[in-house]
């Protein structure tokens, strides 16, 4: 297979793409959606960019054009897969890359999107290894990985069809008994945390299909849900300064919403000091007096 020519400068740090894993979602009539797996290999594209000469524009080019069949050939180059630099093999998506001159300069920025199947630098026993994983508990976000970051926003899509009437006016009804809650999620890892996240995707999520507890904001505090990414689908893009920021959509069970009979209670018009009074003087009853007494009855 084809290497990308040495003479040609490498593509340069600042990496974004997107790894679109092979699940396929369907809808029952309950509401409740079912993610599956559909081929055994993922997809990740990353948009590689790189800074040309002339001469190296012109080389490009011919390796393109010549070499891959205008694009249309894989061909092996140094690419940022998880914690470090990994020889990948790859392909132009679509054949195509953009190209200007930049601005004060008589260099070449050139940009093309890159598509690569190549599995994770890191293997499933090495991520055992490096996480403790216990096969046995119940699956979670690993604790070596960090927590959402604050930019943190959500989607609660209620199961509802509206129908417009003879009378120009519409009805609305619910369609399932369940709710779908999406929320929009941002990591900031380092490459070593990166790799382990898509070793987790890939071998513990079976490509993003598969739920797990993870801990999320809810109100003033986190609370821990089973989630799982939307269509298995991430977009990592890695900065200046070596730093991933991994963007998903998780699809959320079980957040925590006030029921109707506290809902109701909070609407009475109690105060926090009221509450706060009444569970004193029940914690008393219970620990205090009622407890004194059973033990003065032996």
């Amino acid at each position: 297979m084809l290497a990308f020519p040495s003479v040609i400068p490498s593509p340069s740090l600042t990496y974004s793409g997107k790894v679109v894993e092979p699940v396929a979602r369907t809808q029952s009539l309950p509401g409740l959606l079912k993610q599956r797996q559909r081929f055994t290999t993922e997809l990740r594209t990353y948009i590689a960019q790189w800074e040309f000469t002339d001469f190296e524009f012109a080389m490009f080019q011919g390796f393109v054009f010549n070499k891959l069949n205008n694009g249309a050939d894989k061909f092996t180059v140094t690419a940022a897969v998880g914690g470090s630099l990994k020889t990948i093999t790859a392909q132009f998506v679509d054949g195509s890359f953009s190209y200007s001159i930049l601005n004060g300069t008589l260099n070449w920025s050139v940009k093309a999107t890159l598509e690569t199947r190549d599995a994770v630098g890191m293997s499933e026993a090495d991520f055992n290894t490096a996480t403790s994983w216990d096969s046995m508990a119940p699956l979670a976000w690993p604790v070596l990985l960090p927590a959402p970051t604050i930019t943190f926003g959500g989607k609660n899509e209620t199961p509802t069809v509206g129908i417009q009437m003879a009378s120009n006016r519409f009805r609305r009804y619910r369609k399932f008994t369940t709710e779908l809650r999406t929320h929009s999620i941002e990591w900031s890892m380092t490459d070593e945390q990166y790799e382990l996240f898509q070793a987790f995707v890939l071998y513990k999520l079976a490509n993003g299909t598969n739920f797990f507890n993870i801990d999320l904001p809810n109100g003033d505090s986190f609370q821990t849900v089973q989630a799982r990414i939307v269509n298995g689908e991430a977009d990592p893009v890695m900065d200046a300064t070596f730093q991933w920021h991994v963007k998903a959509s998780l699809e959320v069970q079980d957040m925590a919403v006030l029921s109707g009979e506290t809902y109701d209670f909070f609407l009475t018009g109690d105060t926090i000091e009221n509450i706060e009074d009444a569970t004193g003087e029940l914690d008393h009853m219970v620990n205090t007096e009622l407890h004194a007494s059973s033990w003065g009855n032996l």
